[in-house]
């Protein structure tokens, strides 16, 4: 069985950072129903850039290990209107095609967007050489605002010029999975790869920007005045969500 990797980010502000200025960027998940594929139910990365109404797009990040390695990407094209929200997805998991349709609605108390998807051909399984997983047939899924908190506040102070993150921790904690991107970068190029700065698994609660630690990468030097975007996702060590949030900052 594949060990999921999931890739999340979250962004950080507190008293004597400055913020940047709220985009229309969401960031949540995705979840595979565990009912449907039992074998290894996958939670991954979503992004979508969803104006008050109209057309947009996004991006969503296949969890699985994956036979080539790298990291495996999806679009996401969709419709908002009056808080309702449906559109189609589509992508390529080790050279398998898979697409299907999702559809949710904005939640007002915790104003964020949910709903769920379908994969259209079904469940489907995948094979190569030295590893054999499926991809499910339905799920679920959650984004929410930035700077917009969902069950974690995230706190940031800078000594010497290096940020540093602090965000709620949990009880039966798997793991944090946090991402770093460059705001402007992912606004115009929509493309996740190119604009992330740093991210990574961790199980603490604090982390300091570019700490080597782990398996954690190396990270991309920040730019003074330049705006980011952090969002972190707690993983329960029984496959749960305990936790998502991200916030934009301004690096100093």
């Amino acid at each position: 069985m594949n060990k999921p990797i999931i890739l999340l980010v979250c962004f950080i502000s507190c008293f004597g950072v400055m913020q940047a200025q709220s985009s229309s960027l969401w960031f949540g998940y995705y979840q595979e129903d565990a009912g449907n594929n039992p074998e290894d139910p996958m939670i991954g990365l979503v992004y979508l850039h969803i104006p008050n109404n109209g057309e947009f797009s996004g991006e969503l990040i296949f969890s699985y290990q994956g036979c080539e390695g790298g990291m495996q990407r999806g679009r996401v094209s969709g419709q908002v209107n009056e808080n309702v929200i449906s559109g189609n997805w589509s992508g390529t998991v080790d050279n398998v095609a898979v697409a299907g349709g999702y559809s949710g609605q904005m939640d007002l108390s915790t104003k964020g967007y949910s709903g769920i998807y379908i994969n259209s051909e079904g469940k489907k399984k995948i094979e190569c050489d030295w590893l054999t997983y499926y991809v499910a047939g339905k799920g679920t899924w959650q984004v929410y605002g930035s700077n917009e908190p969902f069950s974690i506040n995230i706190d940031i102070s800078y000594e010497e010029g290096i940020p540093f993150f602090n965000w709620t921790d949990f009880d039966d904690l798997e793991t944090f999975r946090f991402v770093i991107v460059d705001l402007e970068c992912l606004i115009e190029q929509q493309d996740l790869e190119q604009c992330m700065v740093w991210n990574g698994e961790y199980v603490f609660s604090d982390l300091e920007y570019g700490m080597e630690y782990g398996d954690l990468p190396p990270s991309r030097p920040l730019i003074i005045g330049k705006n980011y975007l952090i969002h972190v996702l707690a993983y329960g060590e029984n496959g749960s969500i305990l936790g998502s949030a991200s916030k934009e900052f301004i690096h100093q």
